[in-house]
């Protein structure tokens, strides 16, 4: 199996706010405030982020295979967390709890086991575990390049595809427990981009996905590339140029189905 591509979280970020009243089995008023990010946005951020995201490639190696295309599941998402003998951390199972809200246009739900997953999220001791581990899953098929790249990072994304196709097939998200502060930032970001969004963004520090980012929330911007990508009219393979086509009703879609969010979340 061939590693295409990969992405990281460059950034060491704490647990800087305490996501306090979470109910799981319903994502109340004050849930949502406490996990996502109220966030004005223009049309033109929007689109100058989601396009930033969807279409480049941060990985070092192998970034210019797919950029400039569509990068996307076509069949429902099944995720499954694994832990080297560490629970689960708070932001990331708030997420998880949270998604047929937070991402209604995105076909996600929890795997009964790893081998059933298409996320597969490995929660391990520190950096160094998570090059064994990395090792451990793809052996000779991952670069001195690739770990070259995961070195010093909290956390890491590698998504696989089928063949030459722009279809993931598979995404891998390794996270470093390094200690009790957990790294709230990259257990969002890495998730969201295991979709699909794998490049940040020098245009906007509203996205969890740009180096001079820091939330300790889902900033309302990410939800709309999540949920914008999964619209039914952006196909994996499309170029920047066919998605423009489609771009303003999309957008209109995505704006209907977060509406309920955005309206709870708003300060």
């Amino acid at each position: 199996m061939k590693l295409a591509a990969m992405a990281g979280c460059g950034r060491v970020v704490g647990l800087a706010l305490l996501l306090m009243l979470w109910s799981p089995a319903v994502a109340g008023a004050a849930a949502l405030k406490n996990l996502v990010r109220y966030q004005q946005l223009t049309d033109a951020e929007i689109a100058e982020v989601f396009y930033d995201t969807v279409f480049g490639s941060e990985d070092p190696t192998v970034g210019k295979l797919r950029s400039g295309t569509v990068r996307k599941y076509t069949r429902p998402i099944k995720y499954f967390v694994q832990s080297d003998g560490k629970a689960l951390i708070t932001p990331l199972e708030m997420m998880l709890e949270s998604l047929t809200f937070i991402m209604p246009a995105v076909p996600l739900s929890a795997a009964d086991k790893l081998g059933n997953a298409d996320i597969r999220i490995f929660l391990v001791a520190d950096n160094n575990a998570m090059a064994k581990k990395a090792k451990e899953i793809w052996g000779k098929d991952i670069s001195r390049e690739q770990l070259r790249f995961m070195k010093g990072l909290p956390c890491t994304v590698f998504l696989d595809y089928y063949g030459s196709s722009s279809r993931i097939r598979r995404s891998t998200i390794l996270f470093a427990l390094t200690n009790s502060q957990n790294h709230t930032e990259c257990a969002f970001e890495e998730f969201i981009q295991a979709l699909g969004p794998i490049n940040d963004s020098r245009a906007s520090t509203k996205t969890l996905m740009s180096d001079t980012s820091y939330f300790a929330q889902i900033p309302l911007l990410d939800l709309y590339i999540a949920n914008m990508l999964y619209d039914p009219a952006i196909k994996p393979g499309m170029s920047k140029k066919q998605v423009r086509k489609v771009f303003p009703d999309v957008l209109m879609r995505t704006k209907q189905k977060l509406e309920w969010v955005t309206q709870t979340i708003r300060e």
